[in-house]
C-alpha cells in the first residue's frame, strides 16, 4: 500500500483539495465566485482564472465599483498590496494556493471594514463590500439569497466552469499556464465518476518546465457535494482533526492521473526531465511527443497502474472501475486527438539571473546612495524587498538582523528596500526598523528600480554580486532555509 501511495503522489500530483464552497447573496463580505463570474461574463469582462486572484471592492448597497482602494493580499509567508482600478478590481498574479485579502484603508466616506476574503486555488475571485458612514446593509430580496444549488446554476448560465487552475466548458478545457487546450471525449460526459484536471504551471522560476494533469476520481457528484457540505459545515479547529483528514483522504484515495502533459524549453532533453519527474520508470506505460509551440516542446506521459489493478477492482464501485479501465485504455489516443498546443505562459515575471542592477537612490535618512557604492567590496549582497503593510516582512526582521551579522563574517551583507517608503511615512519606516533592531542598510525604491528588480509578492529576496549582477533565482516569502540555500548558490557562483 505504501508503494501505491507513493505512486499516486509522484505521478498524480493530486489536484486541489476541495472544490470551492457555494456562496450566498449580497452581503458586506465576500461574494461567491459563481456570482462574480456570472456578472462579469454577462458584461463580457470575466477574466481567465489563470490571470491571477481578483478582489473586487464595491459599495455594499449600490454595488458601484470603488477605485483606488488599497487591498492587502497574504499567504502564510508573504503579502502583496494592490490598488483597485476603475472596475473596482485588484489583481494579484500568484501561484495557486490559499490566501486572505482585506482592506488596508477604507475610502473617504466609508466605514472601516474588518471583512476578510478567503481565496483558494479553486476560488480565485471574491468581492468585499464596503458600507458608507452612517449606513447599514439594506435588506436583501429572498431571490438574491442564492444557496449552493443556485450557485451551480449561475455557473452554468455563465457558460464556463472553473476547476482548480484550468478553465473548462462542456466540450473543451483550457490550460493557460501550460499552454494547450483539450477537447473532451463525448463518452466522458456520461461518466458517473469525475473526469477532471489541474493546470499546475511552471515547476521553477526559470519557466523551463510546465505541466498539467488529466485525472479521474471514482466519486459521484452526490458524493462530491456530500463531502463539501460536511467539510464546510465544520469549524476551523474541527477541520484539523485526524478524523476529518482521514475522511477527506479516503474521498481522494483514488484520484488518479490518466495523463500528464509536459512542456519543456526546446533546448532541454526530455529523458533528463523525465528522470526528475518519475523515479521508477516501471510506473510509466507510454510517453511520446505532441509537438512544438513557441519555445516549448510538448510531451505526454501515461502512467501504468497495472500492479494495483486487483486493489482497484476490489475497492472501486463496479461501474466506476469500468470507467477507470476505459479512461486508461484510451488515455493515449484521447491526448493525441484532443490536445491543441498554444505555448506555455508564466503567471508572473521575475528579474532574470545575470541582470545587472544600476541605480541611484537615497537611504532612509535621505542620504544619496548608488548601486556601485552599495555592492562594492561585498562578495554577495542579499536584497530584501519589503513594505510597511507587509506583516511577514516585519516579523522576519529580527532574524534578518542576526543573519546580517553572520554574513558580515563572509564579506556579504543584507540591504533592505522599502517598496512604499516616501516622504510621508519615512518616520514610520524608521520606527519599524528600530522596533525590530535592524541596523543593516535600508533604501528607498525608485520607479526605475521597481521596473528592474521585480517582485512576486513581499517579501521577495534577490542575491547579487559586487557589481550588482543577479546570481540566483529569488526567494518569494519569508523562508530562512531558502535564504541560506540561495546564499550558498550565490557564493559558489562568485568563487
Amino acid at each position: 500500500m505504501k508503494k501505491y501511495v507513493a505512486i499516486v503522489v509522484m505521478i498524480c500530483l493530486i489536484a486541489p483539495f476541495l472544490m470551492g464552497s457555494g456562496g450566498g447573496g449580497k452581503s458586506a463580505g465576500a461574494q461567491s465566485r459563481a456570482e462574480v463570474q456570472a456578472d462579469q461574463q454577462a458584461a463580457g469582462e470575466f477574466p481567465s482564472q489563470t490571470d491571477g486572484y481578483i478582489i473586487f471592492v464595491k459599495d455594499a448597497n449600490t454595488e458601484e465599483p470603488l477605485a483606488g482602494v488599497k487591498v492587502q493580499f497574504c499567504s502564510d509567508t508573504m503579502c502583496m498590496m494592490g490598488v483597485t482600478d476603475n472596475t473596482g478590481a485588484a489583481v494579484f498574479n500568484m501561484d495557486p494556493g490559499n490566501y486572505e485579502a482585506h482592506i488596508l484603508k477604507q475610502p473617504a466616506g466609508y466605514q472601516k471594514s474588518s471583512e476578510t476574503a478567503n481565496l483558494t486555488a479553486d476560488d480565485r475571485i471574491a468581492v468585499i463590500g464596503l458600507l458608507k458612514e452612517g449606513e447599514e446593509l439594506k435588506a436583501v430580496d429572498a431571490a438574491d439569497g442564492a444557496d449552493a444549488a443556485a450557485d451551480e446554476t449561475n455557473e452554468e448560465s455563465a457558460g464556463q466552469k472553473s476547476d482548480g487552475e484550468y478553465r473548462k466548458t462542456d466540450s473543451e478545457w483550457s490550460f493557460d499556464m501550460t499552454g494547450f487546450t483539450f477537447k473532451v471525449p463525448e463518452r466522458y460526459k456520461e461518466y458517473k465518476g469525475q473526469y477532471h484536471a489541474a493546470d499546475k504551471g511552471e515547476t521553477d522560476f526559470n519557466s523551463n518546465i510546465f505541466y498539467s494533469n488529466l485525472l479521474y476520481l471514482p466519486r459521484t457528484d452526490e458524493e462530491r457535494e456530500a463531502i463539501r457540505t460536511y467539510y464546510y459545515g465544520l469549524t476551523e479547529s474541527e477541520m484539523e482533526t485526524d478524523e476529518v483528514r482521514q475522511r477527506v483522504d479516503d474521498y481522494y484515495k483514488f484520484n488518479l492521473a490518466t495523463a500528464m502533459i509536459v512542456a519543456i524549453k526546446n533546448d532541454m532533453d526530455f529523458e533528463t526531465v523525465l528522470d526528475e519527474f518519475v523515479e521508477d520508470r516501471s510506473t510509466i506505460s507510454k510517453t511520446g511527443q505532441l509537438g512544438t509551440a513557441g519555445d516549448y516542446n510538448y510531451y505526454y506521459i501515461i502512467p501504468d497502474y497495472s500492479d494495483y489493478d486487483d486493489m482497484f477492482r476490489e475497492e472501486m464501485p463496479e461501474e466506476m472501475y469500468a470507467e477507470y479501465q476505459d479512461v486508461m485504455a484510451n488515455a493515449e489516443q484521447d491526448v493525441l486527438s484532443g490536445v491543441t498546443l498554444k505555448g506555455a505562459h508564466r503567471a508572473f515575471e521575475i528579474t532574470p539571473v545575470g541582470t545587472k542592477l544600476s541605480f541611484e537612490t537615497t537611504d532612509i535618512n535621505g542620504n544619496a546612495v548608488s548601486s556601485a557604492d552599495l555592492f562594492a567590496g561585498h562578495k554577495v549582497t542579499m536584497i530584501n524587498l519589503w513594505a510597511t503593510w507587509c506583516t511577514y516582512c516585519k516579523q522576519e526582521m529580527p532574524e534578518l538582523e542576526e543573519l546580517s551579522k553572520e554574513l558580515a563574517e563572509k564579506d556579504c551583507q543584507i540591504i533592505g528596500i522599502c517598496t512604499d517608503l516616501d516622504d510621508e511615512n519615512v518616520q514610520q519606516v524608521i520606527k519599524i526598523l528600530e522596533d525590530n533592531g535592524v541596523t543593516y542598510t535600508n533604501i528607498r525604491q525608485t520607479d526605475e528600480l521597481a521596473k528592474t528588480l521585480l517582485t512576486v509578492g513581499l517579501p521577495t529576496t534577490y542575491f547579487v554580486d559586487s557589481e550588482g549582477r543577479v546570481l540566483t533565482l529569488p526567494v518569494k516569502g519569508a523562508y530562512f532555509d531558502k535564504y541560506r540555500e540561495r546564499l550558498e548558490e550565490a557564493l559558489k557562483a562568485v568563487e
